[in-house]
């Protein structure tokens, strides 16, 4: 579990993936860095379980002094020579690493026991630190309106969302119900493929395809009535809204498809922290079927630095 952990703190920042409920709390050490950096607990599970330092900064090893531990003596710390890509089946998290300081992560439905988010096929990207394609976190267990269950809908995070429908119905504030698995998984170097079937009919195969600086994300949707609805959330800073795409002095995002009725770029929020909200950008492109199927191409290009 501690090396599982390790693979998804971005190296950067100390930051990790906001999947699904984001609650939580430091019970025993205190830290000098941020909430969210997770390296100094990091540290701590690396050196009583697994004898070994994953981080040769200072700011990582404050617990650990406190303690009293001496570390003068471990001299092996964990090097960044992993494989470029990981795949997590039990969690349904596939990790690719890009380029330098580049992660991209793919979320897949291998539900065993009471998701807490719709996000069938999401899609994370972290550029030098920062969490450029995101997932929006769970804000509170006890909010008065819909903030909570807005933010764990398949309209939140990135993925499609068909016909207006939740892939995975609302059951009751912690339940989501017809837990769809992944099938026709295929996963390589430089290529990722699933397909699941929602309860409504309409079947959802997502390819990634990874090429250099380049993402493809290739949809194909069946079984289609109405429309498709493609999300991408993104930081709350400049953007530059073309047709059918996005661009500033990082990333670009350009979609393609026969039948783009609308694209936009509007404002939406996140929960970072445990009842707290800020505002993000989200990008959208809504497509209407052919022959009850559509097929959605998104390029996005890293610019390189």
């Amino acid at each position: 579990l501690t090396l599982f952990l390790y693979e998804l703190v971005d190296r950067k920042s100390g930051n990790v993936i906001n999947m699904g409920a984001n609650d939580g709390s430091l019970l025993y050490f205190p830290q000098l860095t941020e909430y969210r950096d997770f390296r100094p607990t990091l540290q701590v599970a690396g050196y009583f379980f697994t004898k070994q330092l994953f981080f040769d900064d200072k700011e990582s090893c404050t617990s650990l002094y406190l303690l009293g531990e001496e570390l003068d003596s471990l001299d092996y710390v964990i090097e960044d020579n992993v494989s470029n890509y990981k795949d997590y089946s039990s969690s349904g998290i596939t990790k690719y690493s890009i380029l330098k300081n580049v992660s991209l992560f793919i979320k897949y439905p291998v539900y065993d026991y009471r998701p807490s988010h719709s996000d069938l096929f999401h899609i994370d990207l972290w550029i030098n630190g920062k969490n450029y394609l995101r997932d929006l976190g769970s804000y509170s267990y006890n909010d008065d309106n819909d903030v909570s269950s807005n933010l764990a809908s398949i309209k939140s995070h990135n993925t499609v969302c068909v016909d207006n429908l939740e892939a995975m119905p609302r059951l009751g504030r912690f339940l989501l119900g017809c837990w769809p698995k992944t099938i026709k998984k295929r996963v390589s170097a430089t290529k990722w493929k699933g397909e699941y079937k929602s309860i409504f009919g309409y079947k959802h195969r997502r390819e990634v395809k990874i090429e250099d600086n380049i993402i493809y994300i290739i949809d194909d949707i069946s079984n289609v009535k109405d429309s498709v609805l493609l999300n991408f959330n993104l930081p709350f800073e400049a953007w530059d809204l073309s047709e059918y795409g996005i661009a500033n002095e990082v990333m670009s995002i350009k979609v393609s498809s026969s039948n783009i009725v609308d694209c936009s770029l509007n404002d939406a929020v996140e929960s970072i922290h445990y009842n707290q909200l800020s505002k993000i950008s989200r990008f959208s492109v809504k497509v209407s079927p052919t022959k009850m199927t559509v097929k959605v191409q998104t390029k996005i290009i890293i610019e390189r630095h």
